[in-house]
């Protein structure tokens, strides 16, 4: 038999979480000095950015301000870009 823990998480709490980790890695980003290192911690940022996506889909939280905050996001990401 497994253990099962539920965790319950509101979409405020969610995205407080998210920006954290996605700033933390902006910040390791941009003190990298090598291209591997720069590539490794953008790459991380994507991948929280694309498990936050995924778990804001499967909630309760309406589309428009999924949206929004996935451009805000993305900012933080690649300010560049946008």
């Amino acid at each position: 038999m497994s253990d099962v823990i539920n965790l319950s998480i509101n979409y405020i709490e969610l995205k407080e979480i998210t920006e954290k980790h996605l700033l933390n890695r902006l910040k390791m980003k941009e003190q990298s000095e090598q291209p591997y290192d720069y590539a490794k911690f953008h790459a991380q940022g994507r991948a929280i950015l694309d498990m936050w996506h995924e778990i804001a889909l499967a909630g309760n939280a309406p589309s428009e301000q999924i949206a929004a905050d996935l451009v805000y996001f993305k900012n933080i990401l690649e300010p560049s870009r946008w």
